[in-house]
């Protein structure tokens, strides 16, 4: 006859813990996964398993190996993410110090000129400023060389400081005409500006003045007697150097080379 112990493999005995209930202390009879063919236990008994147990058994029916993989894998995967994350710090430290040790860009120089009147010195201030390709021309009055107001009327004063801001622009090579982006107008007395001033800017723009301009009228200007005082703001035309790179770039362009010939470049590209 078979006995509940001979329901057990002796191989889940060996692996096996059991606490037993009921009314006999001899282990019951349980469906192992060594032994698939054997019965369940009865509904009235009860029975628990170690876990110490059911690894055993697991490692047993497994054969171990499918084990050993799934913690090889896991501790591989654990080990990838890490040196993932120190990659990705590691290249964005090396960005940093990258940018960091770029050269900045160079800060634009001013470039200040003055005429030499006494009001520059006495005041501080310069003719004209030109930063980057920008040039920033203080408000012009009628004053002469000597430094004092050339003239009494608005017309005559126009001119003077028109003939002005001429000079100031030659001394970076600008022009009124063709360099002038914007110009604003202080005067005493508007009446007499909008009487006077269309004429003697037709005659200082050489033309219909192709400018942004405004017009202010003012209780009175920072020297005596002075009627009109302008100030503009100019794009400073290209250096001499700069024309001539400009002029080799252009010509090598057009004598292209390589491959590309004609107007193209080396390879062939169109620029």
């Amino acid at each position: 006859m078979e006995t509940e112990d001979s329901m057990i493999c002796e191989k889940c005995k060996q692996k096996a813990e059991f606490g037993v209930t009921g009314r006999s202390a001899a282990p019951y009879r349980f469906l192992c996964l060594g032994c698939a063919c054997e019965p369940q236990p009865d509904s009235t008994r009860t029975f628990t398993l170690s876990t110490r147990m059911v690894h055993g058994v697991i490692e047993d029916f497994l054969g171990g190996h499918t084990m050993r993989f799934l913690r090889y894998v896991s501790q591989s995967a654990a080990f990838a993410l890490f040196m993932i994350t120190v990659g990705c710090a590691g290249f964005d430290g090396g960005r940093s110090h990258s940018e960091a040790g770029r050269a900045s860009p160079p800060v634009p120089v001013k470039d200040a000129r003055n005429l030499g009147t006494p009001l520059e010195k006495d005041f501080g201030y310069a003719q004209a400023v030109k930063v980057g390709d920008t040039i920033y021309v203080s408000g012009q009055l009628s004053l002469d060389e000597k430094g004092t107001i050339h003239g009494t009327d608005m017309e005559t004063q126009l001119w003077q400081v028109y003939a002005n801001i001429v000079r100031v622009l030659g001394l970076y090579g600008a022009r009124l005409k063709d360099d002038v982006g914007e110009e604003i107008i202080y005067v005493t007395d508007m009446q007499t500006a909008l009487a006077v001033a269309p004429k003697v800017r037709l005659g200082a723009y050489s033309g219909p003045p192709q400018v942004a301009s405004t017009i202010i009228q003012v209780a009175h200007l920072s020297v005596p007697d002075a009627l009109v005082e302008i100030k503009v703001t100019a794009k400073a035309p290209p250096s001499l150097a700069e024309r001539q790179g400009s002029s080799e770039r252009s010509s090598q362009g057009s004598r292209g080379g390589g491959m590309g010939g004609g107007r193209r470049g080396g390879m062939g590209f169109p620029f």
